[in-house]
């Protein structure tokens, strides 16, 4: 009677095992296949796990800072307080090249041409750009200007003397 019940049992067990290995199967079926980025992210979270538990610290990689110029020293620095900004880095250069310091090759006469020639270029750009806009405004009409300043319509400094003008004309011709 016991060996009926264990066998009975052995038969169950292996219709159970066999019903859970199908349904194993069936559910493996059902999982899509991973990509290799996702296959990748699994298992980097596991080697993070493992990393824990073994008390394993990673570096995270740190964003790259700006990078501090310590090999300058506060003469070299002064040097430069009177320089435009777009002309530090070819100085800088000039020092790296010659291995001299910032104040020496600020002293250099290349450096010194260099540097005139950049200022006469900065103020000639800027003479340029403030020519043509005064041109704009003297060509603007008398009757205009007379209208703007009847309307009390916001003008130039120009503008207003030329419409000053204009004013003082037409009285002195009644």
């Amino acid at each position: 009677m016991e060996n009926e019940i264990d066998q009975q049992a052995e038969e169950t067990a292996e219709v159970e095992e066999t019903e859970t290995n199908d349904v194993q199967e069936e559910v493996k079926e059902e999982k899509p296949e991973l990509t290799l980025e996702q296959q990748r992210g699994i298992l980097q979270r596991k080697l993070t796990k493992i990393n824990k538990k073994l008390g394993i610290v990673e570096e995270k990689p740190q964003e790259k800072e700006t990078p501090k110029n310590t090999d300058m020293s506060l003469k070299d620095i002064r040097a430069l307080s009177d320089v435009h900004d777009e002309d530090v880095e070819e100085i800088v250069n000039l020092a790296k090249l010659r291995n001299i310091s910032v104040a020496e090759a600020k002293k250099d006469q290349y450096i010194i041409a260099y540097l005139k020639t950049r200022i006469e270029e900065r103020a000639s750009a800027a003479n340029t750009n403030t020519n043509t806009t005064r041109r704009t405004n003297f060509k603007t009409p008398n009757e205009e200007l007379i209208k703007k300043v009847k309307n009390n319509e916001d003008m130039t400094d120009d503008e207003m003397k030329l419409a000053a003008r204009q004013m003082v004309e037409s009285f002195n011709k009644r």
